[in-house]
This record gives C-alpha cells, sequence and structure tokens, in this order.
C-alpha cells in the first residue's frame, strides 16, 4: 500500500474545437482498457489457450465469455491503437481488472509479457487492477483460494498514484481491489459479485484532504452503476462507497467486469459523478472450430480515451470517447461521456 507519483506525462497541447470559440489545453491522455483476459499463447487457434472441456459447455451457452481467452487480432489492433495515441498525446495506459483468463500462474506470467510488448511500454501494467476472473484457482474452476500469482502481480492494493499536470493542478488515481472481500467458496464468487469493504476502509486512512485544483479518480473492477444481483455489488459495499466517494471528492470512477462499455452520470452531494466503464478490450470474439463468425451473445471487443481539458477560463471537463474493434481496427464510436467539474 502507499502513494508515488507518476511522471512522464507529455506536456499537453493547444486545441480549439470545431464548433466553439473557447480555446481548450489537454492535460492528460488516458488509454483505458479492460477484461483483456490473457492466456498462454496457443499458436493453432491464433489467441490465449483455451481448455478444451469448456468448449462443450460454450456450444451450449452454459460459460463465461472470459474463459474464451484473448484474440491476436484484438491484440495486434490495440497495439496499433496504443503507439498512435502515446505518440500524438503521450497516453498513459490504464487497465481496470480480469488480466487473465482464469488467473493461472502461467496467465499472469503470460499478460505481464504480452501487454508490455503490445503497447510498446515496460510500465504498461503500472496502473492496473486484479478483476474476479484473477481471483479465481487457476485450475479453471471458479471455486478455490486464489493462486499465489495474484499477490505476486497484484500486490500493495488499495494504492495512490498522483500524475501532477501542471504547478496548480493534479490528478490523483485510487484503486481498489474490489474482489478483495469475497470468499472463496461463496455465491458471490459464482455470481462474479463485487466486496470490498476492507478496501474502502485502508483508503480512508491512506487519502489526505483533497487539494484546491486536485481531480480524483477511483479504479475499480466492478461497476456500481450495476444493480442486479449477477455481477453486481453486495450492498454493504455499495452503501460504504456511496459514503466515500462524497467524503474524499471523488468525481470520476473508471471501471470494467460487465464486457459492454458504458458512460453514466449519477448525482452525489459532492456533486456529479462519471462512470466512465470499459468493455472487453482483448477478448476472443468467437468460439474455436466454429469459424470467424462472432457468436451471437459475445460482446464486440473495446477500449475507451479519456481526456482531462481545461479552457481558457480554467474550467476542467473530463471527456471519454469509445472505440470498438472491428475491420479496421479500434475504431471511433462517439463520445462516451463527458463531465464538466466546476
Amino acid at each position: 500500500m502507499g502513494s508515488r507519483t507518476v511522471v512522464g506525462a507529455r506536456r499537453a497541447r493547444t486545441a480549439v474545437a470545431p464548433h466553439s470559440p473557447v480555446a481548450t489545453k489537454r492535460l492528460l491522455t488516458l488509454l483505458h482498457i479492460s477484461d483483456t483476459h490473457i492466456a498462454e499463447g496457443d499458436c493453432p487457434t491464433g489467441g490465449g489457450r483455451i481448455d478444451p472441456s469448456l468448449l462443450p459447455r460454450w456450444r451450449r451457452g452454459r460459460a463465461w465469455h472470459g474463459v474464451l481467452s484473448h484474440s491476436t487480432p484484438a491484440m495486434l489492433a490495440l497495439a496499433e491503437f496504443a503507439a498512435r495515441l502515446r505518440e500524438t498525446e503521450g497516453a498513459i495506459t490504464i487497465h481496470s481488472g480480469d488480466l487473465t483468463s482464469w488467473g493461472a500462474p502461467r496467465q499472469f506470467a503470460a499478460a505481464h509479457a504480452i501487454l508490455p510488448e503490445v503497447l510498446r511500454d515496460p510500465k504498461a501494467l503500472d496502473l492496473s487492477i486484479p478483476g474476479n476472473h484473477d481471483h479465481w484457482p487457476g485450475t479453471g474452476g471458479v471455486f478455490g483460494r486464489s493462486s499465489s500469482a495474484l499477490q505476486q502481480h497484484f500486490s500493495g492494493l488499495p494504492w495512490i498514484r498522483r500524475i501532477p499536470l501542471r504547478a496548480d493542478r493534479l490528478l490523483t488515481i485510487a484503486a481498489i481491489d474490489s474482489d478483495a472481500d469475497v470468499a472463496p467458496w461463496s455465491n458471490a464468487r459464482f455470481w462474479g459479485r463485487g466486496f470490498f469493504l476492507s478496501q474502502l476502509a485502508e483508503l480512508d486512512v491512506l487519502l489526505p484532504r483533497r487539494a484546491p485544483g486536485e481531480v480524483r479518480v477511483l479504479l475499480m473492477h466492478h461497476s456500481p452503476f450495476i444493480d442486479r444481483y449477477h455481477l453486481g455489488i453486495a450492498r454493504r459495499s455499495r452503501a460504504a462507497l456511496d459514503l466515500f466517494l462524497p467524503r474524499h471528492g471523488f468525481r470520476v470512477i473508471l471501471c470494467g467486469h460487465v464486457h459492454r462499455a458504458r458512460g453514466h452520470l449519477q448525482i452525489c452531494a459532492h456533486g456529479q459523478v462519471l462512470e466512465a466503464r470499459c468493455g472487453s478490450t482483448t477478448q476472443r470474439d468467437c468460439v474455436p472450430a466454429d469459424g470467424t463468425h462472432v457468436r451471437h451473445g459475445i460482446p464486440q471487443n473495446t477500449l475507451i480515451v479519456h481526456r482531462l481539458e481545461e479552457d481558457d477560463e480554467g474550467m476542467l471537463s473530463w471527456r471519454s470517447e469509445l472505440y470498438r474493434h472491428g475491420l479496421k481496427g479500434f475504431e471511433p464510436a462517439g463520445k462516451l461521456a463527458e463531465l464538466p467539474m466546476v
């Protein structure tokens, strides 16, 4: 646990919106990916290895998308997109969980070999957190204690990272493991629910009073917008989160988990809070031996580009743009959400 300062964000450039007379200065660009579901390579299928015993379950519609591991075409498209964004905007990568397919030590090793190479950044996973799949025991099943690789690759949660934007502006990213309090043989484990009271309690101690000009972002795997039992958040954790956000001045939540991207604005005691949820980014989108067509029900891979901007009057705005994986790589899919920070 603890905090440190992230440096290396490229100097902001000035741009003028095409339909607005107000000039804006870009302070920061974040490349948000999630649910990569990486497994060790499998050359015959051109992606991550799949446990053969899971394929019959898939054809009956009785298996989770995440166990299909990663897609090589999506990885190549991510590499091209990330290289371009780093070159033009100095983007910093953030990963909101489910790094692996089912938490096996070899999958963690593959992820830490593949993603830094794909993103051309040895620190590509510095701003990453685990998801529920990373907590699985690594055997292909759901129940059981997490493998030792989880703590090796995700130690020190919760954590705080501070990114200086300029002399009087600061971005603080606080990260939690939203699966931290889920028992290994519980219904919550089976249904992918989040339980993280202990993580919020630790962050309560770690976080100082918010400074003037500081923007705070919470990074977590589970989506607070999802209010159903399946893939949702335990009631006590949700209630604690509702109090935690205004107490510490968090205005943005970055998450994943559901494999479908969405932007959502919610009114809280301290103003509007934006939840920007990334879908799966490199999930395999077809079942091997079933051809190359997208199987019905598997969501399209996505990523989000977040930009923190400031206008001539000193007003901040958080803008999130969605990109979907298509025939030409990750293609623009429109504005996901925008939050003026008054």
